[in-house]
């Protein structure tokens, strides 16, 4: 899961990421995709990347 904080977030995201089912948030969005992939923070400012075992509510 992507995680966009801030409007800022989600238009940056538009641009270099495949489409993808979202979910609004009270921040922003949070962008699901399949796969395995690492938790990291701060990836940019307002965007993390949340594993499958980091977020819980999304298995």
């Amino acid at each position: 899961m992507v995680d966009l904080d801030n409007a800022d977030a989600v238009a940056w995201a538009r641009r270099p990421l495949p489409p993808t089912r979202t979910v609004a948030t009270t921040r922003g969005e949070h962008w699901i995709y399949r796969g395995a992939m690492p938790s990291v923070n701060n990836v940019r400012p307002g965007v993390d990347i949340k594993s499958r075992t980091a977020h819980r509510p999304w298995t």
